[in-house]
């Protein structure tokens, strides 16, 4: 076992505990948030009838200020636009016509390098952060990537297994940081998608400490998402074997 595997088991071996636990496989300016269609057009809702838009805010404890949002919707339609300097960011479904959610988003980053996906059942706010990233890997059992990119195949995947996921992803990162609220039972979070965290409070705290963490082991966000993936496997394998 190589050192680098030895700091992944050590920073990560909560992480099974909580699969045990779970079933399944798993407002403000908008500033430079317009969103634009896949092919361009404005055309196909209902006159007069608006599909609402999905509005948000991209972030890794800072803002990931400049990110480039994308949303690959269900009628396989894609939206785009870039998060603000606090991370907001703004698609209108209107430029995709009727028909488009659920949709699945992507946030890039160049600074910092990195990329987190998130998921929206209907329009209006929605988070995209590395708990709405990790919920999504622990739902699917795959790396996100893969399913924003053919997104469609994977709805009822997505849809079947997000009840327990966000109470694993939430025991896993707050043991993994080593956070803990003064207050903790206070200050779950109702749901990683479409809950508003705010700058500097014990829940938006988290994501710094576990940011620290990965830095102080020198791992990536990936290598814990890669984990996440290898555990929700383990636990597919341990269903089988019970049931």
């Amino acid at each position: 076992m190589t050192a680098q595997v030895k700091k992944i088991v050590s920073l990560l071996s909560v992480v099974s505990m909580f699969l045990l636990g779970c079933g399944g496989g798993g407002g403000g300016s908008t500033g430079s948030t317009g969103s634009t269609g896949s092919t361009g057009s404005t055309g196909g809702s209902t006159p007069g009838a608006s599909n609402g838009k999905l509005e948000g805010i991209a972030a890794t404890g800072a803002a990931l200020s400049g990110a480039k949002i994308t949303a690959h919707c269900s009628n396989g339609k894609k939206l785009e636009g870039f998060a603000d300097n606090a991370g907001r960011f703004s698609l209108d479904l209107d430029l995709i016509s009727d028909g488009a959610l659920p949709c699945m988003l992507q946030a890039q980053s160049k600074n910092p390098a990195i990329t987190y996906y998130s998921y929206a059942r209907s329009a209006g706010f929605v988070n995209i952060n590395p708990l709405t990233d990790l919920t999504v890997t622990k739902v699917l059992g795959a790396d996100p990537s893969l399913a924003f990119n053919e997104f469609g195949k994977s709805i009822h995947t997505i849809d079947g297994n997000l009840a327990d996921a966000p109470q694993f992803v939430q025991g896993a990162m707050d043991s993994i940081s080593g956070y803990r609220s003064t207050v903790y039972e206070d200050f779950k979070i109702p749901d990683p998608f479409t809950y508003k965290f705010s700058l500097g409070d014990d829940r938006d705290k988290l994501f710094d400490a576990l940011g620290a963490s990965l830095k102080a082991a020198g791992l990536s966000f990936d290598e814990l998402r890669q984990e996440v993936i290898k555990q929700s496997k383990e636990r597919e394998r341990f269903d089988e074997k019970i049931y």
